[in-house]
């Protein structure tokens, strides 16, 4: 049996990585890449990018998964016994007070008075949602639950609406992400076909450098690099498949690392030889090569990749704004997103649609469900009310923001946790919505 691997010495420091470790189990991986992108330059979470303590985090998302699923088991099998037992207590006390209640042939209350419950017991879904068949309400009929109750019900289905609105959102900026990458990807294997470079021929000659970084998988690439990089086309192409490599979330940060030893030796002779056009191509996939990689990694990474900057810098391989934008990695990244998105609004709005259809029905359950526990605290009726279907709480089917079991507490994304998604959610809100003014105001002129 392996053995479990050793605890931060530092209580402050395994608080976070237990705490962390909790929340994943609960809310799935969307949750841990949020967190990956929010604390990315945080010192305290390199655990989640394979720092120290990477592998006791991973043993504490496993064990916290274990015991979630043990707790969901035992608390499905209990939820469902005492549900039975309430409606049973509740059935008994409503043929009681019928009995009591001679003069009406029917029921005069849908439900017991508080008196005659416990009031540490919840009354069960069921009964909240519709009487039972053979009951009808008659002019009088006592309210199903207290205002304070009905609110309670109301405020969990509205919190389950939050937290499942701040999962959608960090969901829909990852999908963004990853379809512009594919996007690109695709575009640049379209290109590439087109003016005849051989991607397969490509891969094979650059994936030696990924494995190995060796001196001659260095030159066997760069050679490669410079017989096929003949036109200002070829050299935009080779440096686009490049990037491709580096950006795709399947690549490791050493597969990474090596890449760009690969375009450090290639830009040195790029300089011996005078071949500006591609010195330039190099420039136009840099910022993104290099900030792609030194965002979320470690110290000793960051201090390698540090060197290589100053020697660009000193070396005046780029022009002095791309040395800059390197040198400030979260936001040169975040812009070339920016850009990446205004240039494809077609593959953002796709995303943005599905998602938002999702938004909308999730708030219309919850205004219905509102809407149906509203009507439970009339406290008279004048007239027979109209049929209500069975309205289910918003979500419900959902494991991550469905009513917990009695004995049972569930957590959620707090909207701290979300900020970075929904302020990147936002800013890409706003500029599809410029560049659509842009398209139409083209538009207009054309037409003049």
């Amino acid at each position: 049996m392996d053995a479990v691997p050793k605890p931060p010495e530092d209580v402050e420091l395994k608080n976070i990585i237990d705490k962390l470790a909790n929340f994943v189990a609960r809310n799935g991986p969307d949750f841990e890449q949020m967190m990956k992108t929010k604390q990315k330059d945080n010192p305290k979470f390199s655990f989640l990018f394979g720092g120290t303590y990477f592998h006791y985090y991973q043993y504490k998302v496993s064990a916290e998964q274990q015991i979630i699923q043990q707790q969901q088991k035992a608390s499905l099998a209990a939820h469902q016994q005492a549900q039975i037992q309430q409606a049973q207590q509740i059935a008994q006390s409503v043929v009681l007070q019928q009995g009591l209640q001679t003069a009406a042939p029917t029921w005069q209350a849908t439900s017991p008075p508080a008196s005659q419950l416990n009031q540490q017991q919840a009354i069960p879904a069921q009964w909240l949602q519709a009487p039972p068949p053979h009951v009808s309400q008659q002019q009088g009929a006592t309210p199903r639950m207290t205002p304070q109750q009905a609110q309670e019900h109301i405020q969990q289905s509205k919190n389950n609406l939050d937290a499942q609105k701040q999962l959608l959102l960090a969901q829909q900026q990852h999908q963004i992400v990853e379809a512009l990458v594919e996007h690109r990807h695709q575009l640049t294997l379209n290109d590439a076909a087109n003016i005849g470079v051989d991607v397969n021929d490509f891969n094979q000659n650059i994936n030696p450098v990924i494995d190995n970084c060796t001196k001659d998988a260095i030159a066997m690439g760069k050679s490669w690099i410079f017989n096929h990089a003949r036109t200002s086309q070829d050299c935009d192409i080779i440096t686009a498949l490049l990037l491709q490599k580096i950006i795709s979330k399947q690549s490791p940060f050493n597969a990474k690392l090596h890449l760009i030893y690969l375009i450090n030796d290639v830009l040195h002779h790029c300089v011996r030889k005078g071949a500006s056009d591609l010195q330039k191509s190099i420039q136009g996939i840099v910022v993104a090569c290099f900030c792609n990689t030194m965002i979320g990694t470690d110290d000793d990474r960051k201090k390698k990749l540090g060197k290589l900057l100053t020697l660009w810098e000193n070396n005046q391989y780029f022009e002095p704004h791309v040395v800059e934008q390197l040198k400030q990695p979260i936001l040169s990244l975040s812009q070339y997103q920016a850009k990446q998105v205004q240039s494809n609004p077609a593959v953002v709005q796709q995303i943005q649609s599905a998602f938002q259809i999702k938004l909308d029905n999730l708030e219309r359950q919850h205004n219905a469900f509102a809407a149906h526990i509203a009507q439970q605290i009339t406290p008279t009726f004048t007239q027979p009310p109209p049929q209500t279907n069975n309205v289910e709480p918003a979500f419900s089917q959902s494991p991550v923001t469905q009513p917990p079991p009695p004995g049972t507490t569930s957590t959620f994304l707090t909207p701290e946790e979300c900020q970075l998604a929904e302020a990147q959610v936002s800013a890409i809100n706003q500029m599809v919505a410029e560049t659509q003014h842009q398209q139409h105001h083209q538009q207009q002129q054309q037409q003049q």
